[in-house]
């Protein structure tokens, strides 16, 4: 039996449905990306590391006449962070000797996330004293903030 194949017809892809195809999965995409905006926090050191201080309602602001602290933020991940630079912990140990040995009664202030596993933030706060920083303290944002 023979079959005739119509060769004088010429077979082209057809370009719609691959169009179709390439705008849904760009639809796709832009539905599943968030564009969640982040809530702004007053300290400009956690709007960069976009840090979610945990809550307090016994949170009190600390009195202005006192000199600055050393702030020391760490984020859910546990990375260390200090004027906006990123630390390794043997950075982290050498600037918290260099501070001890210039004032120890200097104070240390912990900015950790409220996803941070409690760990991190006791090591932390281990190098702390292990160096003599023994005036840490531990932020926490009002529940009036939130």
């Amino acid at each position: 039996m023979r079959i005739n194949l119509d060769d004088d017809e010429n077979m082209e892809p057809s370009m719609a449905p691959l169009l179709d195809c390439i705008f849904l999965l760009l639809i796709f995409f832009l539905v599943a990306t968030s564009f969640q905006q982040q809530k702004i926090d007053e300290n400009p050191e956690l709007q960069q590391l976009s840090i979610k201080l945990p809550e307090s309602a016994a949170a009190m602001s600390v009195a202005d006449g006192l000199p600055e602290p050393l702030v020391i933020a760490i984020d859910y991940k546990g990375h260390l962070y200090m004027n906006h630079n990123r630390l390794s912990v043997t950075e982290l140990h050498q600037v918290l000797k260099e501070q001890a040995a210039a004032n120890p009664d200097r104070r240390i202030r912990i900015d950790g996330d409220r996803n941070t596993p409690l760990q991190h933030i006791v090591h932390l706060m281990d190098l702390c004293e292990f160096e003599g920083l023994t005036n840490i303290g531990l932020r926490a944002a009002s529940r009036a903030e939130y």
